[in-house]
């Protein structure tokens, strides 16, 4: 009923960053490692404008439990109905290197441009499930650790840093059960992408921080600003120290304005910052636990189906071994 493959938590985060869709990789028939020779054959018949496609998948459950060893942390692990509508769109045989194991499904496509890396049609996240360390299959879209969506209880900015740099950050202001003096905590999360990060540089938040001191019920300066990056394999965090200035409003308009009896305008600035705090990892587990978001946690070696990897008497009665498909 079902076809089973790893890929990384970096990589399917990635792609679902940029592609909601589960596409197979282009070939060309001169790999250095596992050539196959379904696709070899494919390119010599092919016509211009043409590229040749694959993708792998383990055959059952079983097959993809006897090759989980080197994936049983920091990968994720899919199925796909057998029948679904993509995959009748590309030929089938058994992968010459794990006949037994493994089904390889190959294709020749029309190129939108001499250059892609992807075939023009592919499976949409939508139809593939995940398999959660809990045990649980997940439809992709609703595990925590692989969407760049943050929930209903965050707030998303844009940062821009460059002319071309656009960072997401998630935010939420909010006092914690766990602070008995009351104090509002200000909550940024980044998450990992192609963009920069700045732990040890956090001024070029400042237009953010900015943003946020203008609400009007949070005072910047008795407030707790907190700014984490969330990695593929941890989270790193530190505790911000910005030091804010209340300005009126400068010059012959500000004046006028007082002399008048209106009450002038007022701005928040940063003059200055102290050097960010690191927070260990316990008080990061500690703190997301409290937000509501300890699922964000898993990620890396906490992304774990160690219980799923057969024991020395399973592993001998399989077939084969290997992990070398069922990942492109």
């Amino acid at each position: 009923m079902y076809l089973y493959r790893f890929d990384t938590l970096e990589n399917v985060r990635a792609q679902r960053r940029d592609d909601p869709v589960l596409r197979a990789r282009r070939t060309f028939g001169t790999e250095p490692d596992f050539p196959h020779a379904q696709t070899v054959q494919e390119m010599e018949m092919i016509g211009a404008g043409e590229g040749v496609f694959r993708m792998s998948f383990w055959k059952t459950w079983a097959d993809l439990r006897t090759n989980l060893w080197p994936h049983r942390t920091g990968s994720v692990i899919q199925r796909v109905r057998k029948n679904h509508e993509a995959l009748r769109q590309f030929k089938q045989d058994h992968d010459e290197y794990l006949e037994e194991q493994a089904w390889l499904f190959w294709a020749a496509m029309p190129l939108a441009t001499p250059t892609d890396k992807w075939s023009p049609i592919g499976i949409p996240h939508a139809d593939i499930e995940i398999l959660h360390p809990d045990g649980q299959w997940m439809s992709m879209d609703r595990v925590p650790a692989l969407t760049d969506i943050p929930g209903d209880a965050w707030d998303t900015y844009t940062l821009s840093t460059s002319a071309d740099a656009r960072t997401p950050l998630w935010t939420t202001v909010r006092t914690l059960a766990s602070d008995a003096s009351g104090t509002t905590w200000v909550i940024l999360r980044q998450p990992s992408g192609p963009w920069g990060a700045w732990l040890g540089n956090p001024s070029r938040l400042n237009p953010l921080l900015l943003q946020l001191a203008e609400r009007a019920a949070l005072n910047p300066m008795t407030a707790r600003w907190i700014y984490a990056v969330e990695y593929p394999e941890d989270i790193r965090a530190t505790e911000i120290f910005p030091i804010f200035d209340l300005f009126s409003e400068p010059g012959l308009r500000g004046h006028w304005n007082r002399l008048r009896g209106r009450a002038p305008q007022r701005r928040w600035e940063i003059s200055n910052d102290a050097e960010p705090r690191f927070l260990s990892d316990d008080v990061i587990e500690a703190l997301y636990q409290e937000l509501g978001i300890g699922e964000s946690l898993r990620r890396g070696r906490r992304w774990s189906y160690e219980h799923l990897v057969p024991d020395l008497d399973e592993h001998e009665e399989s077939k084969g071994g290997g992990a070398l498909v069922a990942s492109a």
